[in-house]
């Protein structure tokens, strides 16, 4: 199975510190279906048996991360940050 090719994703909601969060964390908050008041808003089944090579590709192909990989980037980017700042207070020094 191939799986779609899909660009955007959109969330509307009003202009105040959450809709700033999401833009600057690049994380949405979602309800869980079990909240919604109507049964069939949500009725989505999932497959229990992922084909994780398609799904690696998919997620190479959109630029996309798992959550691990996510935080070993975010992880590194610290790390590079902060090697930065002791570069920067060196020269200083200098």
């Amino acid at each position: 199975m191939e799986y779609p090719q899909d660009n955007h994703l959109y969330k509307y909601c009003a202009y105040n510190t959450n809709s700033l969060s999401i833009l600057i964390n690049k994380i949405i908050w979602v309800a869980k279906p079990e909240s919604f008041n109507d049964p069939f808003d949500c009725n989505i089944r999932f497959k229990s048996e992922i084909n994780t090579k398609a799904f690696r590709k998919y997620l190479d192909r959109t630029g996309r991360n798992t959550g691990k990989e996510q935080k070993k980037e975010q992880k590194e980017n610290k790390r590079e940050q902060k090697e930065q700042k002791k570069e920067q207070k060196g020269s200083h020094l200098d």
